[in-house]
């Protein structure tokens, strides 16, 4: 490594082609992309099988969390932000 800064670069993984669009693996995709997995296990696995009427603990922050950013949305910039 010759800079401290060199750990930030932004490097090619993969590459795929098409007729039309270029996307490109980067090695930024790696951690956000193992976070989407786990979270997607975790939520299949545990929370599907735990199927109740009456939400988890879970649910219930994520539906709060959900509503306050709506709210604030909808203060900010009125009912027209949303759509």
């Amino acid at each position: 490594m010759k800079s401290p800064l060199e750990q930030f670069d932004i490097l090619n993984v993969k590459n795929f082609f098409g007729a039309v669009n270029d996307f490109s693996f980067n090695n930024i995709m790696i951690p956000f992309l193992l976070i989407v997995i786990l979270f997607l296990l975790y939520f299949f696995f545990f929370l599907f099988k735990k199927a109740k009427v009456i939400p988890l603990t879970f649910q219930y922050i994520l539906e709060t969390d959900y509503r306050f950013i709506i709210n604030i949305i909808k203060q900010q910039t009125g009912i027209k932000g949303l759509l």
